[in-house]
């Protein structure tokens, strides 16, 4: 089945050309953190479950130290089509230290970070739909406790050149819309032909490595950054505390460079524009090219992708809608998806008396390389020009510290296998800030 996508592009096509608003309202209290935010979002411990602790969270944030408590509790149930029917239930706990190392130690424009997080429970896109890009942002191989991220930060020249140290997400600074963050499908934080990536994928949720980023702040409203990473995320032989590093697979290189323009009233960045791209060190096997001794032919991997995130509307009940389009490509001889893009839309406090509200709709697809399809053939078997994935949530506040998100996804091509039909998921995720 396919999809016209000039009717998604015409969705957004003005948001990445217009010139971006300067008068639009404040919406960014609606953009909740995810386990890959870009950086930690300083809300107020009185919006908490457990408030301020007596006291004790303000004194040691008074002394340059955060403590950031998340559960989050999601329950899936595929009604149609996909592998099998079913239900699932999976979490993720993250627990997280920030430290102001000026405040601690005295050390001008240095921060560091410890994050771990834990996950549990079944795997509703690999068990019951079958597609390649999920279904659930929290799903993972393997239930584990994991250091997720160790790393210092060093800024520079007023706060214009920083360096980054220790293990990191990838997808914590590159290739990141704020528009996109709350949609529960894993390929709207990171496209398909990024995830696919890698041996064990690049270093992102769950699975990190030892890196290094470097960027810098020309003006206020742009921005180009690059980084190196361990070519091998994680060791899924060794997964508890991510302790263990294989430094046989080369390195991952990333950079990104872009405009973000500021909105009157707006901490967030709801606009970007940008570009990147990434490349692996170590060559990988092509799919179907073979040498003469009829060893597969091993080739760079790599790709490059754009952002386009735009606040385009707001009016005077403070109601917001965004809009994003973000595209991609990788080199079409290693994996299995050559493009891929993202689009959607969000608003914001359309529900009367709710201002917490969020609403978003998005697609995603990832389009099959030629000689994916070639090798697939040869194996007998025909598989799909591409897949999709269709979702539409709504997320609000119940009380300060637990939202509720109800999702539906509609997967068209699960793994892009012909003989599979398409899915029908119905989701809720349950988000504790403690």
């Amino acid at each position: 089945m396919k999809i016209c996508l000039p009717v998604f592009l015409a969705l957004c096509a003005a948001a990445p050309g217009a010139a971006f608003a300067a008068d639009i309202g404040d919406t960014s209290d609606t953009i909740q953190p995810t386990p890959h935010n870009p950086e930690p979002t300083e809300t107020p411990y009185q919006d908490n479950l457990l408030g301020s602790l007596g006291g004790a969270r303000d004194v040691l944030s008074d002394k340059g130290v955060e403590v950031l408590l998340e559960y989050k509790a999601d329950m899936f149930a595929v009604t149609k089509g996909g592998i099998k029917r079913g239900g699932a239930y999976l979490d993720n706990l993250d627990l997280r230290f920030d430290m102001d190392n000026e405040k601690l130690f005295g050390l001008h424009g240095n921060k560091s970070a410890v994050h771990f997080t834990n996950n549990f429970g079944d795997k509703p896109g690999a068990r019951l739909v079958g597609n390649a890009m999920g279904i659930d942002n929290i799903e993972t191989t393997k239930s584990a406790l994991i250091l997720y991220e160790a790393w210092d930060d060093q800024s520079f020249l007023s706060d214009t050149l920083s360096v980054r140290a220790g293990i990191s997400d990838v997808n914590n600074e590159f290739m990141i819309t704020e528009s996109s963050l709350n949609f529960i499908q894993p390929t709207m934080q990171l496209s398909q032909t990024l995830a696919q990536s890698g041996v064990n994928g690049p270093p992102t949720f769950p699975y990190t490595t030892l890196g290094a980023r470097l960027k810098y702040l020309p003006t206020e409203e742009t921005y180009t950054q690059a980084a190196i990473f361990n070519g091998v995320a994680g060791d899924p032989d060794h997964l508890y505390g991510n302790t263990h590093f294989q430094f046989n697979g080369g390195a991952m290189l990333i950079a990104e460079a872009g405009y973000t323009p500021k909105v009157v009233g707006v901490d967030g960045k709801p606009n970007i524009l940008a570009l990147g791209g990434w490349m692996y060190t170590k060559r990988t096997p092509d799919l179907v090219t073979v040498d003469a001794n009829g060893t597969p032919a091993r080739r760079r991997s790599y790709g490059f992708y754009g952002l386009s995130s735009y606040l385009f509307y707001h009016d005077k009940q403070d109601r917001g809608l965004n809009a994003f389009f973000r595209p991609s490509l990788a080199d079409g001889n290693t994996k299995q998806a050559q493009y891929a893009y993202e689009v959607g839309m969000v608003g914001s406090k359309w529900v009367k008396n709710r201002p917490d509200s969020e609403i978003g709709v998005g697609l995603s697809q990832a389009i099959n390389a030629e000689k994916y399809q070639r090798a697939a053939i040869a194996a007998g078997s025909f598989d799909e020009h591409s897949e999709f994935v269709i979702e539409a949530y709504y997320r609000d506040k119940l009380i300060p510290g637990l939202s509720v998100q109800p999702d539906f996804q509609y997967i068209i091509n699960p793994g892009s296998a012909s003989g599979v039909k398409n899915a029908v998921a119905f989701g809720l995720r349950t988000d504790f800030n403690f």
